[in-house]
């Protein structure tokens, strides 16, 4: 057996080092993700599966595409989360945002706008933002 197949076989073991997820398009009908709730309690199973004991849902936010914030996420990420409490399903949600950096994003970041994160104990967007605006600056 080579390093690689070592390195991506199956293991039995079942802790996992990994148990937060921070970008996924789980709510349901808002972008390019899940565009059901089943689908998206779907998708919660396969977390689940893999040992995620929490996700922050992390739908596009795009001026002329998808044009979302608060008032069209978080009924969804409601939704979601009371469909999970319903049956039973062990995963803590959270939600925040992936923003297309276009004319709309520059003005949000000034009178901090950004939908970040929420509940605000989630933490890691703020990194994932400032290591976007680098590729982004770089890519120039």
């Amino acid at each position: 057996m080579t390093w690689l197949n070592k390195w991506f076989a199956k293991s039995e073991q079942t802790d996992h080092v990994i148990e937060f997820d921070m970008h996924n398009h789980v709510l349901f009908g808002i972008d390019d993700g899940a565009k059901t709730i089943d689908d998206a309690l779907a998708m919660c199973e396969q977390f689940i599966a893999l040992g995620y004991k929490k996700i922050s849902c992390s739908p596009h936010i795009m001026s002329d595409y998808y044009r979302n914030g608060v008032d069209t996420i978080e009924p969804v990420f409601q939704a979601l989360q009371l469909a999970l409490k319903e049956r039973d399903m062990p995963l803590d949600l959270a939600y925040a945002a992936e923003y297309y950096m276009d004319d709309v994003f520059m003005q949000m970041v000034k009178p901090r706008k950004l939908q970040l994160s929420y509940p605000r104990r989630t933490i890691g967007y703020v990194f994932q933002l400032k290591v976007s605006l680098i590729q982004t600056q770089r890519s120039k």
